[in-house]
């Protein structure tokens, strides 16, 4: 396995499609979206954020080194289906695990502000671009966390799924930006405009300065479990749980002292796409592994197969997250 200094220096840089903030440009395209500006690095934010979140060395490390090149573009593909407005169920009901959040909508509302501050932390002029799967005309560009609540503020009401049509619209406007693009999809289940099928096939064909984070926000892992195995057909992609699951996997793999919270949450969907080997190891380290199996008409089927320790250390992460204050 590659050290880190070496998976910086081989996985910061998307092909020749990245450039240097003094290469970037912006350019007037419909909507507004699609083209980076010149991005402006601030050590005293930065350092100020990073002692605010409690981030972890090594993660403030690849942090650092993501942002650094002031290229990057953040853009969130969010999925605000009905079934978004779900009440959250985790495994407890614990108010630091829940931190008082009561849908799967405020949940994302929450982390969404969490990825604006980091954006702004690290000096991202442009802010995230916010792209809906439902109702287009919410598209916009948030540069202040303040600004996600009344985005928010209304339930969602789509009655589908359609991320596969969305993803499509996203990748040709985005193509043309002259520096890396991260796209953060938040989805609630399966895609109804194609499925996994479509989707995976759309993700083999990533343009070469993009990065894909594909965050689950249901509880009921099986039905978006292929998200996690395709971390090893694609390169610059990366899948991630619900904050709990992430939470209790952590814990298992690294201790309660691991430093986990909602804001290295946020900044694990950053990292993730550009160092997808970390997830891996440890979901390995802490006994989750992917299986798959063909089945005939349907294509690879995969299962989360787990071998007893995340289940045992959960109670344990569990009763540590309720007094260690895992909110930042």
């Amino acid at each position: 396995m590659a050290d880190d200094d070496t998976l910086l220096r081989s996985n910061l840089v998307g092909g020749e499609a990245a450039v240097g903030a003094d290469d970037a440009t912006t350019s007037s395209d419909a909507g507004g979206f699609g083209i980076t500006s010149a991005n402006s690095f601030s050590e005293d934010a930065w350092r100020h954020y990073v002692k605010l979140t409690g981030t972890p060395p090594a993660m403030e490390e690849k942090l650092r080194a993501i942002f650094a090149p002031g290229d990057l573009t953040l853009v969130a593909l969010i999925d605000d289906s009905d079934g978004m407005d779900s009440m959250l169920r985790p495994r407890t009901n614990l108010p630091s695990i829940t931190n008082g959040l009561t849908t799967r909508w405020s949940e994302l509302a929450l982390h969404l502000e969490k990825l604006v501050r980091l954006a702004a932390a690290a000096g991202v002029a442009r802010g995230v671009d916010l792209l809906f799967m439902n109702t287009r005309k919410r598209d916009t560009t948030v540069t202040e966390p303040g600004d996600v609540s009344e985005l928010f503020f209304a339930a969602p009401a789509g009655s589908r799924s359609p991320l596969n049509t969305l993803l499509k619209d996203a990748l040709a406007r985005y193509s043309a930006a002259p520096g890396r693009v991260i796209l953060l999809i938040f989805c609630n289940a399966e895609p109804n405009d194609g499925g996994f099928i479509k989707l995976h096939k759309q993700l083999a064909s990533l343009p070469p300065n993009c990065y894909v984070s594909l965050v689950n926000c249901s509880e009921n892992v099986r039905d978006i479990t292929p998200i996690y195995a395709w971390e090893r057909d694609f390169p610059r992609y990366h899948g991630q749980s619900t904050y709990y699951e992430e939470l209790v996997t952590t814990h298992a793999a690294r201790g309660t002292n691991a430093g986990f919270n909602r804001s290295v949450y946020v900044q694990d969907m950053i990292v993730g796409p550009f160092f997808p080997e970390i997830a891996t190891q440890i979901r390995a380290r802490a006994g989750k592994t992917i299986r798959s199996r063909f089945v005939k008409g349907k294509g690879p089927i995969y299962e989360a197969q787990s071998f007893g320790r995340v289940d045992a250390e959960s109670g344990k992460a569990v009763a540590q997250a309720a007094t260690a204050g895992i909110d930042a």
